[in-house]
């Protein structure tokens, strides 16, 4: 007997799981206006810069 025997002989025995509510988020809108990305080199190490961003910080995350 392998392991996806023994699997499918427990999957009888387990109690039903509660079912959860899907909870939609609000759709953001898109920014009318392009980003502009930029790679740049600060003290010799790579950094992206992000500019003409219109948002607050909760946009970004």
């Amino acid at each position: 007997m392998d392991w996806k025997d023994k699997l499918n002989a427990l999957k009888d025995k387990l109690p039903e799981g509660e079912e959860f509510q899907t909870v939609q988020e609000e759709v953001k809108t898109a920014q009318k206006e392009p980003l502009r990305i930029e790679l740049d080199k600060r003290k010799g190490k790579p950094a992206t810069l992000i500019t003409e961003f219109k948002g607050g910080y909760s946009l970004i995350n």
